[in-house]
């Protein structure tokens, strides 16, 4: 009948009354009516709203028989950054603890270079800004002084980058976004470039060493990029047919990127050298649905010092089609096939090289 991927439950009423809950700026859902034809269900009108509720996040209507009254199923998330320690050669993520106290959306985007505090970004004071706390400090620093909404900040060396948008609007790799930078320290930020479908990461051992990926057509294309000059010659493209964000990385040496392939049942990883070779895959029997990719700062195989880089994932995997878990694991990246290992079965978007920093 229609499309909306905004919508989170809907339920037809008698008399050609469809009521729909839809999520809206800030992540909040409000209730919205729409005429339709009972027969051929059809809309005969626009969408008229009814309410007006902030910390709402329904799921679930339901309705009496006379479309009188009806019943929701109102719930509310909140992520929070959790630091861990990395033990048993990174095997064992141990002494978990609550980063940020506040009741905003945390969400964690790196380490600092010293390992001593945790960048991310909230919205605490009403819009998405950067922030970064230390590991013993209860409250954060606020770094960005934007007046837009500041989201997915990246290292990149003495700056961050992020993307921006109007306030209170969502993020969206099909429409236009700006990324901006501003000095590590914070301070006023500044425009990089403003365009559909961009975001930058750079190396974290090397952060001269950075890559622009564009969206665009159903293609993913990767370029170089520099710091001072922008971008630069392109470094290899995928296709993309998906209505997911792209999830991808750079390793942190900068020699290669390693990207979600979401085709099929996305579990896969596609590798792609930054020296002009052949690009490969590595498939991940008994996991699908990958959600977040990143790269762990070295290898471990549980008992040895780390020598060399590693990747890991949050794997995210549906059951029975609606339940999801999500679980930090690491795996070489020295072949096309392996096993990932299990660290903890909480939530966790990203990890960090030394301890480990999460959103729950």
């Amino acid at each position: 009948m229609l499309s909306d991927a905004s919508a989170r439950a809907f339920r037809l009423l008698p008399r050609g009354r469809l009521i729909e809950a839809a999520t809206e700026a800030q992540g909040f859902t409000n209730l919205w009516e729409l005429p339709v034809d009972p027969v051929l269900g059809k809309p005969e009108g626009p969408f008229r709203k009814l309410t007006d509720w902030a910390n709402f996040s329904i799921s679930g209507i339901s309705a009496t028989a006379d479309g009188k009254q009806v019943a929701l199923q109102n719930g509310k998330s909140q992520a929070d950054v959790y630091v861990g320690d990395l033990r048993a050669g990174g095997s064992e993520l141990v002494n978990t603890r609550r980063l940020t106290l506040d009741e905003s959306d945390d969400f964690p985007a790196f380490w600092t270079p010293d390992s001593q505090a945790v960048v991310f970004f909230s919205n605490r004071d009403g819009r998405h800004q950067v922030f970064r706390q230390r590991l013993d400090q209860s409250v954060p620093e606020l770094l960005s002084m934007d007046s837009q909404e500041t989201l997915y900040p990246r290292f990149g060396g003495r700056w961050i980058y992020f993307r921006s948008v109007k306030a209170n609007t969502p993020m969206s790799w099909i429409e236009p976004v700006t990324l901006r930078r501003l000095p590590i320290d914070g301070r006023a930020s500044t425009e990089v470039m403003r365009d559909v479908g961009v975001d930058i990461v750079c190396a974290y051992q090397r952060p001269e060493i950075c890559v622009l990926a564009r969206l665009r057509n159903k293609m993913l294309t990767f370029y170089r990029f520099d710091h001072a000059k922008g971008q630069g010659g392109e470094l290899a493209h995928m296709a993309y047919d998906s209505g997911l964000s792209p999830s991808f990385g750079l390793s942190p040496d900068g020699s290669e990127i390693a990207t979600v392939d979401r085709q099929g049942i996305v579990n896969r990883i596609r590798r792609i050298p930054l020296n002009g070779g052949s690009a490969s895959e590595v498939d991940v029997p008994g996991h699908k649905e990958f959600d977040v990719l990143f790269w762990a700062a070295v290898e471990w195989d549980g008992s040895s010092p780390a020598r060399r880089p590693a990747m890991g994932s949050t794997c995210c995997t549906s059951i029975h089609g609606e339940s999801h878990r999500c679980s930090l694991s690491n795996r070489r990246m020295g072949g096309t096939r392996g096993a990932y290992r299990r660290l903890t079965g909480n939530t966790l978007p990203s990890c960090g090289g030394r301890p480990a920093r999460m959103s729950g």
